[in-house]
């Protein structure tokens, strides 16, 4: 087992059955199995990962794909035939002993699960692994109940370790169990930033209603795979259109993993880094509380606002335009429930800050997980934004914000972003992101940066 790619957390064995843990320890090996899977398509190096050759150009690849169309399939390895041409495998085929060992461990599970929607999701996925139907597995997945206490999302998702074309996806494994804590009413959320979609000339989904989004806050029992290296603040699928129609969305968020990003990470960062007047006033429990506020404010933007052939108009800014948007929109429509009283302007002060300092929080992750530049590159934007308008100012080795001024250049940049994510093109974005996402800070920081080993 690579255990870079395997993670586990402690769980409250006193809210598990015997048999709930019997499952929670098969699901486990079958989350270190699919660790073993992304570590053959994990390349830090490489901007391809393991999903294409190291030696091949994307000039070369794209030309190969127009004969061999399974080239540019989400779901194959690209390598080179015995007389050096490009080639696709399917990922079924490619790992197909590894993903034999999981089947049979999802099998297992699902004899002992009682749930039925979960126990129909393990079975659907004990056979798909081997047959290579996600679109099936994704249904299921969507299809498992918010009252069931164990949920497991996994599979070939997201295309971050992808940084060639956004294109393949990486195996991840979710394990989760349902959180204890209520306070966060996510649905509050969703009627609000449906009516931030822009009501002419847009292809975006005007048609998911609230009743067609699920949101889950959970507690995460084991990660395999991508998620392992950089263990995801919240997930949200699907990114078909045509599949969101039938089966809706939904959203996870998962709460210890955003405790072990932004509360062992960013809260000691903000602690040193925001002048001392403006941090005093803010307990590390509310800050935390608001840094899973934004991943909702996230999450669901990201879920309502998509925009039909986006990824072919933006290419290789396609997730930064997408996580920037998500989060920048996100941020206006909290200032929306600020008003209809959900949540106080401490509130929206503090989901500002914690924006602000996950621009130097995920810098010491990307080391190890190249991917977050998908999100980095995001948080520089907001920040030079905001340092260019005076709504943060630099004094000495601290960071003076003005949370009236940040939130002025969260809703400037929410319509430079609904624009990009809308109709831009991918060059027209480049020279945005080229002009703001500067990393000046961690050079002027970089005596305090160094003090740091997380």
């Amino acid at each position: 087992m690579n255990e870079k790619y395997y993670l586990e957390y402690p769980i409250e064995k006193k809210r598990f059955s015997k048999t709930d843990l019997k499952i929670v320890e098969i699901l486990k090996e079958a989350g270190k199995k699919v660790g073993e899977i992304f570590a053959k398509q994990a390349d830090g190096d490489f901007k391809g990962g393991g999903f294409y050759p190291t030696d091949a150009t994307r000039k070369e690849i794209e030309e190969a794909s127009k004969k061999e169309p399974k080239i540019l399939d989400p779901y194959t390895v690209v390598k080179r035939d015995s007389s050096g041409k490009l080639c696709a495998v399917y990922y079924h085929e490619e790992y197909r002993d590894v993903l034999k060992e999981i089947s049979d461990l999802f099998l297992k599970a699902s004899k002992l699960a009682s749930e039925k929607s979960f126990k129909k999701y393990l079975e659907i996925a004990s056979k798909e692994f081997c047959h290579g139907d996600y679109s099936t597995l994704e249904k299921a997945w969507i299809a498992v109940d918010n009252k069931s206490f164990l949920h497991l999302m996994a599979g070939p998702l997201g295309s971050y370790a992808d940084r060639l074309f956004s294109l393949k996806k990486a195996y991840n494994f979710n394990f989760t169990y349902t959180g204890t804590n209520g306070s966060y009413n996510p649905l509050n959320y969703v009627d609000v930033i449906r009516n931030m979609l822009p009501p002419f000339g847009s292809k975006a989904r005007q048609n998911v209603s609230a009743d067609m989004i699920k949101v889950r806050v959970d507690n995460v029992i084991c990660i395999g795979g991508r998620n392992a290296s950089l263990p995801a603040r919240a997930v949200n699928y699907p990114e078909d259109i045509n599949t969101i129609k039938k089966c809706g969305i939904k959203i996870v968020v998962y709460t210890n993993n955003i405790e072990r990003r932004d509360g062992q990470m960013l809260l000691p960062l903000f602690r040193d880094f925001i002048e001392l007047g403006v941090q005093k006033s803010f307990s590390d429990d509310f800050i935390m509380a608001n840094a899973v506020r934004l991943v909702l404010a996230h999450e669901i933007t990201e879920a309502i606002f998509q925009y039909e052939g986006a990824w072919k108009r933006l290419k290789s800014m396609s997730n930064p335009v997408m996580e920037l948007h998500s989060s920048i929109v996100g941020i206006k429509a909290c200032g929306f429930q600020v008003i209809k009283g959900v949540l106080s302007q401490k509130d929206l002060e503090a989901i500002l800050y914690v924006m602000l300092m996950r621009t130097f929080s995920d810098y010491f992750i990307r080391k190890t997980a190249p991917q977050v530049e998908n999100y980095l590159v995001g948080y520089r934007v907001f920040y030079n934004y905001c340092l260019e308008n005076g709504a943060i100012k630099l004094d000495g080795d601290r960071i003076l914000p003005n949370a009236s001024k940040m939130y002025s250049c969260a809703d400037q940049l929410a319509n430079v972003v609904m624009h990009f994510y809308a109709e831009a093109s991918e060059a027209e974005v480049q020279s945005f992101f080229d002009k703001y996402s500067s990393e000046y800070m961690y050079g002027y920081f970089s005596d305090k940066l160094l003090k740091y080993e997380f």
